[in-house]
């Protein structure tokens, strides 16, 4: 809330427990006790303060500042796993972690607030296969949204019967020998039938 202009601004509450970490006075008056505001000419809060984001998503940063229109730079800790742009929007690259930090110059001095971002990996697991053999590219880990090819070469005397892809009880599309991989560990299962 800005006091002195009368707006109150909506942010989450683990934002606001930061608020009040940050720029409150706890004090004790018996057994009641209160919370005083001091008197804050600037700050930023970042929210969501940590989120995960998956392969193929996007997520969009807010920071809510005072002095209301301070101009807000962006950055991120580790380009590698997740970028983040001029206005917020963090894109994961690979695996890992990265801290993204806003931050506002007002007065000579700097404020800062981050948001711990996790880009997570799914594992492919290939069942046992009965005459022919099944290889996956990538091998995995992988991002949601990365394209699998399956190869599956069959036996002397056998040919390819059925190829399928479940995320736990769901079913995964497999196009061409292909499927693209959802925000979840998959079973890739390949079975061969003799020819003719």
């Amino acid at each position: 809330m800005d006091a002195a202009n009368g707006k109150i601004y909506a942010i989450s509450g683990a934002s606001m427990a930061k608020i009040l970490q940050e720029n409150s006075i706890r004090v004790a008056i018996g057994d009641i006790n209160f919370v005083e505001m001091r008197d804050v000419t600037a700050m930023i809060v970042v929210d969501p303060s940590e989120a995960t984001v998956d392969g193929g998503t996007t997520l969009q940063l807010k920071a809510s500042v005072l002095p209301e229109g301070s101009t807000v730079s962006w950055n991120s800790s580790n380009s590698g796993k997740a970028t983040v742009s001029n206005k917020g929007l963090v894109t994961p690259v690979a695996a890992g972690s990265a801290v993204i930090t806003a931050s506002i110059t007002v007065g000579g001095t700097t404020y800062k607030d981050v948001c711990n971002v996790t880009v997570p990996s799914y594992s492919i697991t290939k069942a046992a296969a009965e005459n022919g053999s099944v290889s996956v590219s990538p091998t995995g880990p992988c991002l949601a949204g990365t394209e699998v090819t399956i190869t599956a070469t069959p036996s002397d005397g056998y040919v390819v019967d059925e190829i399928s892809v479940m995320a736990g009880t769901t079913a995964v599309a497999v196009k061409n020998s292909k499927f693209t991989m959802p925000a979840a560990n998959v079973t890739v299962t390949v079975t061969f039938k003799a020819e003719g």
